[in-house]
């Protein structure tokens, strides 16, 4: 019988693993690529004129022309619950609740990725120093800059990096509406700020592809510290 070199059961895990891993990490550098072209793309034809583009006072100007009561509610209630204040109590709920199940690394990715952000926007807004709409359509009193949003680039990272790290806790029907009802909620967070006069729309567009790059990088980076610190201690 001809002697086949064979690879252990725990070696052909290994193998597996660290392929998985690889290209996760591709994967995700892909991605983050794609997104960065749209939005280095975005933000220069932003940067490269005083005025709005046309797609934004038109998109605006309708949401504004069909504003009543009951959207209004909504809208700023949705404000609120994108708002810094409520991203942040929502990561320290996520960080104490990693920490107090010995999650450390996830601790600290849930931390860094919602910290990061936040620098993120702040830098943005202040590089290409967009004023917001006119204050004769607004139902919001923010002063600083407004592309990208905040509200937006926030909700985004922080309740995605949260669903991700909940997720494989997660079971039945919760496992399976949760996330949908976390895409929602981040869309019409986005949506709202429109609805408020609070940003144009490219502000949004700029928000949700700031949040989704600066997702990806760190979930890219922790795959792959995760995968070195896996071959070192293997």
């Amino acid at each position: 019988m001809p002697i086949t070199p064979l690879l252990h059961a725990q070696d052909r895990t290994e193998v597996s693993g660290e392929h998985t891993s690889r290209r996760t990490i591709v994967n995700g550098v892909t991605t983050m690529v794609l997104l960065a072209v749209l939005f280095c793309a975005l933000t220069a034809l932003v940067a490269r004129s005083s005025a709005p583009p046309a797609v934004d006072a038109d998109a605006s100007r309708w949401i504004i022309d069909h504003r009543n009561g009951g959207l209004t509610v909504v809208a700023k209630t949705l404000a609120v619950l994108g708002g810094t204040a409520s991203m942040t109590v929502l990561t320290a709920i996520a960080c104490v609740w990693s920490a107090w199940r010995r999650q450390w690394d996830a601790a600290v990715l849930v931390a860094m990725t919602g910290l990061g952000a936040l620098v993120l926007v702040l830098v943005g807004k202040h590089l290409v120093a967009r004023d917001r709409p006119p204050m004769a359509g607004r139902l919001s009193d923010e002063t600083s800059y407004a592309y990208p949003s905040g509200h937006t680039a926030g909700s985004f990272v922080v309740i995605g990096i949260v669903m991700i790290v909940a997720l494989p806790y997660l079971r039945g029907i919760v496992r399976r509406v949760l996330p949908i009802a976390a895409a929602v909620l981040v869309a019409a967070v986005g949506l709202s700020r429109i609805y408020l006069g609070a940003h144009w729309p490219t502000d949004i567009l700029a928000g949700w592809l700031l949040g989704a790059l600066w997702l990806m990088v760190c979930l890219t980076t922790f795959e792959y510290v995760s995968a070195v610190v896996a071959r070192r201690g293997s």
